[in-house]
């Protein structure tokens, strides 16, 4: 079986093992792809995600966790993030829900993602 490293030579080992943690009640995710390629966020309340330096990181993916630590509203997408058809994610916004992205950076404009939630 190849090496995960082997077929996404961007990918170093240091962006599997790093995760970014999110902070309590932020209103602004911000993601950046320099730090990690695994991310998770715990939210609260209004809130909006935001992306840096997604130049320079094409080829990488992972996902984003995202965990509602109180009651929230449907977020603000990134323009960059494509979905199946184009699709909006339905949010499920309970205090103590899961939801998880899994994304591939193709540019600096586009990155496919797919929404995985209601985990409780």
């Amino acid at each position: 079986m190849p090496n995960i490293l082997d077929i996404f030579p961007k990918v170093t080992q240091e962006d599997v093992d790093a995760t970014s943690m999110g902070v309590e009640s932020l209103t602004t995710g911000s993601i950046d792809f320099d730090t990690a390629v695994n991310h998770h966020l715990s939210v609260t309340g209004a809130w909006s995600l935001s992306l840096s330096n997604i130049s320079g990181n094409e080829g990488k993916s992972g996902v984003l966790v995202i965990t509602n630590s109180g009651t929230t509203s449907t977020p603000t997408m990134p323009s960059e993030f494509k979905t199946p058809n184009g699709d909006t994610a339905v949010w499920n916004n309970t205090s103590g829900n899961t939801a998880m992205l899994s994304y591939y950076i193709v540019n600096s404009t586009t990155i496919l993602t797919n929404y995985i939630g209601n985990f409780t």
